[in-house]
């Protein structure tokens, strides 16, 4: 079912409708409470040599970025990217240098923004995609939702258990989070078209 999020992803160019199947369940969660959303973080800004625009057009970085700011109308986005060249500052959209792999710079980032320590509604990892990443991450991230904030892993593959990942029922093993972590396969046949959700 087409959203006014899935048009907004369309437009801006990403992948989050067209080629995975996300806006959906974005949308479904976050539907009644649109103007209630004040601070989003995605991490992966998306750089274009990695990236392709479903409708064919050029990609152009910081998509998703624009696609959240669009629809939360009072919410701040921050982007975090560990390519410099990517980052780029617009109305309501604020980037910061962080590499996923290193926790020390992804502490550093956020801080770098005062206020943005803490009570984010939305965190989507769109990072890396490295398992043991996503796991380091959401361990650290998770901590600073707002009450019912909700923290997103993207671009979830079936991994062995030994870097994180449960493999039956499929889920995450994230034994330091005090929440119920949530698995979403959008689309089957398409290997990586799965989410994690965690709800604070």
């Amino acid at each position: 079912m087409k959203t006014e999020l899935c048009e907004l992803a369309t437009t801006f160019g990403t992948d989050k409708c067209n080629f995975h199947h996300y806006t959906p369940h974005y949308h479904e969660m976050f539907k009644d409470r649109r103007n209630e959303v004040r601070k989003v973080l995605e991490i992966g800004i998306g750089d274009p040599a990695s990236m392709a625009d479903p409708s064919g057009k050029p990609y152009q970085p910081g998509a998703s970025l624009r696609m959240w700011r669009d629809y939360f109308p009072n919410a701040t986005i921050l982007g975090l990217d560990n390519n410099r060249s990517l980052l780029f500052y617009e109305e309501r959209i604020w980037t910061r240098y962080a590499d996923q792999g290193d926790e020390n710079s992804i502490r550093t980032a956020i801080l770098s923004l005062s206020g943005w320590t803490f009570g984010f509604d939305l965190i989507v990892d769109d990072g890396s995609h490295v398992p043991e990443h996503q796991v380091n991450t959401a361990k650290l991230l998770v901590p600073l939702l707002a009450p019912h904030g909700i923290y997103v892993i993207e671009d979830v593959w079936e991994y062995p258990s030994q870097v994180g990942w449960s493999k039956e029922p499929f889920g995450l093993k994230l034994e330091d989070i005090p929440y119920k972590a949530e698995f979403i396969h959008c689309t089957p046949g398409n290997c990586d078209d799965r989410l994690v959700v965690i709800r604070a």
